[in-house]
């Protein structure tokens, strides 16, 4: 698969699996999965599954090729959601600056809202991680294991 049909892959594809997974998260009773979807908000649910699904498909691309060369340039790709997650996090906390610092009793603090951009960030670097480290493990010679 080429790289412009694979980005152009997982920017439609994450788009539409965010927004189906939200309207989703909508009819489910209130639970942590769709508390987490309705906390992304449409910029970072779309940036987080775009680059999820392109660093799961990037993994996926390298998972059958016998070569262990490429896989050091694999780190951006894994590790991008990751970083969206944590930019995720920066902006949430300086959206807070304004507001005064004691709540009032019935608002809990987001902190909840918050980190929701970078739980759902490790979960898609993680799965892409296992993926690319499974196919690495499946490339070694067994013949070193053995005594």
């Amino acid at each position: 698969m080429k790289n412009s049909t694979m980005v152009l892959l997982a920017s439609v594809g994450g788009c539409v699996a965010f927004f189906v997974l939200q309207m989703l998260a909508n009819q489910l009773p209130s639970s942590f999965i769709s508390q987490s979807f309705n906390s992304l908000g449409v910029l970072y649910g779309t940036l987080l599954f775009t680059t999820g699904l392109f660093a799961v498909l990037t993994a996926l691309k390298k998972y059958p090729s016998s070569s262990s060369q490429g896989e050091s340039k694999l780190a951006w790709a894994i590790g991008l959601p990751m970083l969206i997650g944590a930019v995720g996090v920066i902006h949430g906390y300086f959206s807070l600056m304004p507001l005064p610092p004691d709540f009032p009793k019935d608002i809990p603090f987001p902190h909840g809202t918050i980190w929701s951009t970078a739980v759902v960030g490790v979960f898609f670097s993680a799965a892409s991680a296992m993926i690319l480290f499974s196919g690495r493990h499946r490339r070694q010679d067994s013949a070193n294991l053995r005594t």
